[in-house]
């Protein structure tokens, strides 16, 4: 076993850059005030092996506060504790991993030179203002880094499958997917799809939780009551000139029992195709929100296949959106789509998600709040997601919808910040000809509030030409 500082669990890796903002606002005292900012060192291992460490310290409720990154073991603002500012000497603690760092300022090196100590190990560590290029620094107000800009494109002319033009789109978050339609927030009113028609809107998606209110056993029946109420939604978001997706969400038994819950899923698909068997062309089906847990890219064929066959018997040519495992965008390259000329791929996209989630509480573990967005690694990330969607439209025929995209909306990010991320997303997609689907509309990242829009909320999405 490596001695590195601090062994990762799988998969797991949190990078936060500690906003300075409530730094701005108070007076530190002066000692503390040399120990803001952003230090990088190194640590040597046993073998000789060094690696890199970035300090990100700010001034929060009246205190110091900060957070650790190893961007060489792929660890990312990691919190640390009991920080001591005093004289010339800086000392915290990184409790997850039973580490301490002590040091003294030295003038002539214009660092703090000390000790990493973890495990019964000392190592020397000096920690020397400045930043590693990668690493996402900054503040809130930064301006984002040329070329951020993507111009939308005409919607992409697919070779195979049906051609989706959803154009500006927004999902009605939190609401029938919810266990109750008023659990998570308000429910839909009726005026809400005049409200987004007039906003420019072309398309809702709609998430529902059927399986939430139907029976556990066979024929599985739907309430009657809550299915007419689905009908009654989309009916009014027809009538008000919208495109609907109607996806069935947050089904999580489905999830950890996909054989167990099959017939189930195939049983609620067959009682919803049949009621809105006589719904306009422009009522889109969406298979299953997310698959994940025991569902991934090898068996969601076996499942989709009998959901799909029960759609047909009464929807021979109503589009079919089909996702991959979590709906993620490096999954979706590799999926094997069902052999049906009517159905499209969709994808959702919520990178960086340090950013897009950050404070998010169902998050394990939550993101810190201050990450901002527009770095150039956040253009990077972006232009290769871009890039992967034009290579798949080019080699596939298809051409996909983004079905998810937003940044978690709480109160301590600004509002500038997540504009800035749905203008960018939105527009990047459009620079290809693909369309996508805001999260969300008045709860669950809102984008309405109340009786208003959020100020450049609506504005900022961007559709293909």
């Amino acid at each position: 076993m490596s001695n590195r500082i601090w062994p990762l669990a799988a998969g797991v890796a949190v990078l936060a850059s500690l906003s300075c903002s409530s730094a701005r606002a108070e007076t530190p005292a002066p000692v503390e005030a040399r120990a803001i900012g952003d230090w990088v060192g190194s640590i040597e291992e046993a073998e000789g092996k060094r690696f890199r460490v970035a300090l990100h310290v700010g001034h929060q409720a009246g205190a110091l506060a900060g957070v650790i990154d190893s961007p060489d073991q792929g660890a990312f603002g990691l919190p640390i504790a009991n920080i001591r500012a005093e004289g010339d000497a800086l000392a915290f603690d990184l409790t997850s991993v039973g580490g301490r760092y002590e040091g003294r300022w030295d003038a002539a090196r214009q660092a703090f030179v000390g000790a990493w100590s973890q495990g019964g190990a000392t190592t020397p560590l000096a920690l020397t203002r400045g930043g590693y290029p990668f690493q996402f620094g900054g503040r809130w107000d930064d301006p984002m880094v040329l070329g951020f800009s993507y111009a939308p494109a005409k919607a992409a002319l697919a070779r195979v499958g049906p051609r989706l033009r959803a154009g500006k789109c927004i999902n009605m978050s939190d609401m029938l997917d919810a266990p109750t339609e008023n659990a998570w927030g308000p429910p839909i009113a009726e005026d809400d799809f005049r409200i987004l028609r007039a906003a420019g809107f072309t398309t809702v998606r709609i998430p529902v939780a059927f399986s939430a209110h139907a029976a556990e056993t066979p024929p599985y029946a739907i309430d009657p009551a809550f299915l007419a109420r689905v009908r009654h939604v989309v009916d009014l978001a027809s009538a008000s000139g919208l495109q609907v997706m109607l996806d069935l969400h947050n089904y999580d038994a489905l999830m950890r029992d996909p054989e167990g819950q099959s017939a189930r899923y195939t049983a609620l698909w067959r009682q919803v195709a049949a009621s809105f068997a006589q719904a306009p062309p422009s009522v889109w089906f969406e298979l299953l929100n997310e698959p994940h847990d025991k569902l991934d890219n090898d068996n969601l064929g076996r499942l989709y296949r009998p959901a799909l066959a029960a759609i047909r018997a009464t929807n021979p040519r109503r589009t079919v959106i089909v996702g991959p495992q979590w709906n993620n965008l490096d999954k979706m390259l590799a999926f094997t789509m069902p052999d049906d000329p009517y159905v499209t791929p969709s994808f959702h996209y919520y990178d960086p998600f340090l950013f897009t989630h950050q404070g998010a509480p169902w998050a394990d573990p939550t993101p810190p709040i201050g990450r901002p967005f527009g770095s150039a690694q956040d253009k990077a990330e972006l232009d290769s997601a871009v890039d992967k969607v034009r290579a798949y439209i080019a080699r596939t025929g298809r051409v996909p919808i983004v079905g998810e995209y937003g940044v978690q909306d709480d109160p301590r990010v600004p509002l500038a910040q997540r504009i800035r991320y749905y203008g960018a997303v939105s527009a990047a997609f459009a620079s290809v000809g693909v369309d996508s689907c805001a999260w969300g509309y008045r709860t669950g990242f809102r984008l309405r509030d109340g009786d208003h829009w959020l100020p450049g909320a609506v504005e900022a999405i961007q559709a293909t030409r």
